[in-house]
């Protein structure tokens, strides 16, 4: 794997044919799919903090790939927030491009079954997130996680709970408790609750 920065905003990295075969990465059809990059690209974004001081922090990133004949696979990787509104919209908007972020999000569950079965379908022993509960008795899980193309890798969430657009104030004062954390997942899988 080679890195080059072009500039602050934008990184280079070319894979090898055995790189994208270690990634998943098949670059025989000639076009590659979002998911084969999503599952690559939070690797190799880290693996460009240490080698090259690329880092995107929590920047909504661009990803851009261009397989080769000779079975290496070119990715152009573009901080956003650094890109003027008008050039980002064009940008965004054409095909075979996928944008990338890292935020936090909110989840509400009425129930602790809604939230087991929330957490069941989504786990991963290394997510980060806090659970809080309300003096209503729901649940809340404020989450670390990954959106491509505007879906979030724990967008299954919303078929046992509520997506919030923040975690509410009173929940995290005097009407709500903090829970477990920063991996409530675990929490939640051994009945801790």
């Amino acid at each position: 794997m080679k890195f080059l920065n072009i500039s602050d905003i934008k990184l280079k990295v070319t894979l090898s044919p055995e790189d994208c075969r270690d990634y998943g990465i098949d670059t025989a059809k000639g076009e590659i799919s979002t998911r084969e990059v999503r599952r690559a690209v939070r690797v190799i974004i880290e693996r460009a903090r240490e080698e090259c001081g690329f880092s995107v922090g929590s920047d909504r990133i661009l990803v851009q790939t261009y397989p080769l004949p000779s079975g290496e696979c070119e990715l152009l990787i573009t901080r956003l927030s650094a890109v003027p509104h008008r050039e980002r919209a064009v940008l965004t908007s054409s095909d075979g491009m996928s944008t990338m972020e890292h935020r936090r999000g909110v989840y509400r569950f009425s129930s602790i079954d809604d939230l087991r079965s929330a957490v069941r379908a989504a786990y991963r022993e290394d997510a980060e997130c806090d659970l809080y509960l309300d003096d209503l008795g729901r649940y809340y899980l404020h989450v670390s996680e990954h959106v491509t193309d505007g879906l979030s890798e724990f967008e299954i969430f919303i078929e046992y709970g509520e997506r919030l657009a923040a975690l509410p104030i009173a929940v995290l004062s005097e009407y709500g408790t903090h829970l477990a954390g920063p991996h409530a997942f675990e929490y939640v899988m051994h009945d801790e609750i």
